[in-house]
């Protein structure tokens, strides 16, 4: 009982979590010579929506973190749903055709996806910001920010496989847990 229990505070404990996070990040890495280092937690979760929850779960789940993101930004209105979703979207197409089995090899994809959503933010934005200024702007923080994003999607990764493992969400605890139960039943 206390396992379905946990499994439901999953999503809502996820949550919290990623409030906790994002109000550090936005405190921390607020002054000026920090901006550089300032990660995005939000971009970190929803990449882990896609690789490890299911299209539905995780969607909802993108859609609250970029309301989130919404609120704490002072940036054009939508940006960052229309983003983030987008990023859900492919990595999640690309879940489905690639196999990322190592740790690592989700760290590299989060580098990219960091590129690939800087650029996304620049086009949306683009048509109502001068486009020079944004550009410039983009290129300087793209290479820090990737760095930054694969650097705590390392620690961000396995925070949130253990967050899963200990709430239930990861199917092989579930397994784990029934053989367990199993070997009791049998006496062992």
């Amino acid at each position: 009982m206390t396992r379905l229990i946990w499994k439901f505070l999953n999503a809502p404990l996820l949550i919290l979590v990623i409030l906790f996070a994002v109000s550090i990040q936005t405190t921390i890495f607020f002054p000026p010579y920090l901006i550089y280092l300032k990660p995005d937690v939000i971009l970190i979760a929803v990449v882990w929506f896609a690789l490890k929850r299911e299209f539905l779960e995780g969607g909802v789940l993108t859609l609250i973190c970029a309301e989130i993101a919404e609120i704490h930004s002072s940036g054009i209105q939508g940006v960052f749903f229309a983003t983030y979703m987008a990023v859900f979207l492919t990595v999640k197409g690309f879940s489905n055709y690639f196999v990322f089995p190592k740790l690592k090899n989700a760290v590299v994809m989060v580098l990219f996806i960091s590129v690939f959503w800087k650029a996304l933010a620049l086009a949306f934005t683009s048509s109502f910001v001068d486009f020079y200024r944004q550009w410039r702007q983009t290129l300087e923080f793209l290479l820090p920010g990737a760095i930054v994003e694969g650097a705590l999607a390392y620690w961000g990764f396995q925070f949130m496989e253990k967050f899963d493992w200990k709430t239930y969400k990861n199917p092989q605890a579930l397994r784990a847990l029934e053989d367990e139960l199993h070997l009791e039943e049998e006496g062992f």
